[in-house]
């Protein structure tokens, strides 16, 4: 393994870049916030050099995660009941950067503007959530108050469906393998047609 000092001369020879995660003791890493609901908003906490946390109204308007994700912030749930979000820098910071890589309850992106969800999926390469831990993280933020009355889900995986509406979501259920869809019977050709003999 190479030392602290290692990756940083190697990161500053060029454009090798590590992953960064959350450290030993569990202290928060630049740019990683807790977020955490408080009278019907989402507050994001960030620590500042003497270990201290402030918070403020969670916002990612002005996030960059991508044409995909833009506006929208990479976030874990943790076994715990933690929420942990960044944005999401491709080869840098991952959701597998909020818990050292260890499991989590749900993972993906995030849309809030001024505390409240507006967007909200499971879109995590790395842990690849199915759509019913989604349903747990909208039903946690749901009972917390900071879901807008307008959020809409995106559910990754085979199929796709976005758009949901938090009723939808909690009434959205698979379609069960194997099963086909059914054809109307064709009604027999008359047998007393002209061209038939």
């Amino acid at each position: 393994a190479l030392s602290q000092e290692q990756l940083d001369t190697h990161a500053g020879a060029g454009n090798v870049r590590q992953v960064v995660y959350r450290d030993d003791a569990g202290g928060l890493v630049d740019k990683i916030m807790l977020i955490g609901p408080s009278c019907g908003q989402l507050i994001a906490y960030t620590m500042d050099k003497d270990g201290d946390l402030t918070g403020q109204p969670y916002d990612t308007t002005a996030s960059r995660a991508g044409t995909r994700n833009a506006h929208m912030d990479a976030y874990a749930w943790s076994k715990e009941s933690i929420i942990f979000a960044a944005p999401h820098e491709g080869g840098q910071l991952h959701h597998s950067s909020f818990t050292g890589g260890s499991k989590v309850r749900c993972a993906g992106f995030m849309q809030v503007v001024d505390g409240k969800v507006l967007r909200l999926d499971n879109d995590s390469g790395h842990y690849r959530p199915p759509p019913h831990l989604l349903r747990e993280f909208a039903k946690y933020l749901q009972a917390q108050n900071v879901l807008d009355a307008n959020a809409a889900f995106d559910l990754k995986g085979a199929p796709e469906v976005k758009n949901l509406t938090y009723a939808q979501l909690l009434a959205w259920k698979p379609a069960v393998p194997g099963t086909k869809p059914t054809h109307p019977v064709k009604p027999a050709v008359p047998t007393d047609r002209p061209w038939r003999k």
